[in-house]
């Protein structure tokens, strides 16, 4: 399909701009909309990838991700911060501008490595790895930037997704039975990551992260 790879571009670079959306806004609602957004690209990228390759596995994996990414996680978050009743407001370590600054660096740096490993990687579109590097560098910087701990799950969650997209460019897809375990291991994490936000909420009646370390000092 010659056209693959052009429509991974558009579809990754999407992605990418959503995540850079996400680090520029401060509501906790509007970051959950550009992660299911997040989400929801890169099911369609993974369709594409099981159309143009003609790898059926990838069937199970598209509707997977739209069913756990694009709904139950997004749904699941709402109803956390419902019903912890947390501010809608995000609060960060490191202010938008910088933020901004330091996605394009990042940027710019996955586009150095991409272009050294280029030679030894086999992917469907050299683009597309840029933005994912870029994207999981991003996803990591929200977890160390951000001070409320669903913004900080979100982080991880775009790392995971970024990841996801980082092998079905390079490998088309992986084995359903790994499939099935990362999936599996989202869902518990998320499971986890709300005991642990309402026990926090109901111990400290907020879960800032900065005023956490604040009060165990």
């Amino acid at each position: 399909m010659a056209t693959l790879p052009i429509l991974v571009n558009i579809i990754s670079s999407l992605m990418l701009a959503s995540v850079i959306f996400m680090i520029s806004r401060r509501g906790l609602y509007t970051c959950i909309i550009f992660f299911t957004l997040h989400s929801a690209l890169l099911s369609l990228a993974i369709l594409a990838v099981a159309v143009g390759m003609g790898e059926p596995h990838l069937y199970i994996g598209f509707i997977s991700t739209l069913v756990l990414k694009v709904i139950i996680v997004p749904a699941a978050l709402y109803w956390m911060i419902k019903e912890i009743k947390i501010k809608r407001e995000v609060d960060f370590y490191i202010n938008t501008t910088v933020s901004l600054l330091a996605a394009v660096l990042m940027t710019v740096f996955s586009f150095y490595l991409v272009q050294n490993i280029s030679n030894h990687v086999s992917a469907i579109s050299e683009t597309a790895l840029v933005f994912a590097f870029a994207m999981i560098l991003i996803g990591f910087f929200m977890v160390i930037s951000r001070t409320q701990a669903v913004t900080q799950m979100l982080g991880f969650l775009i790392m995971e997704n970024s990841l996801f997209l980082l092998i079905t460019m390079t490998t088309f897809g992986i084995p359903l039975f790994i499939e099935a375990g990362i999936s599996f291991d989202v869902v518990v994490a998320l499971l986890i990551m709300g005991i642990f936000l309402f026990r926090i909420n109901q111990t400290f009646a907020h879960i800032n992260v900065s005023e956490l370390r604040g009060d165990r000092e």
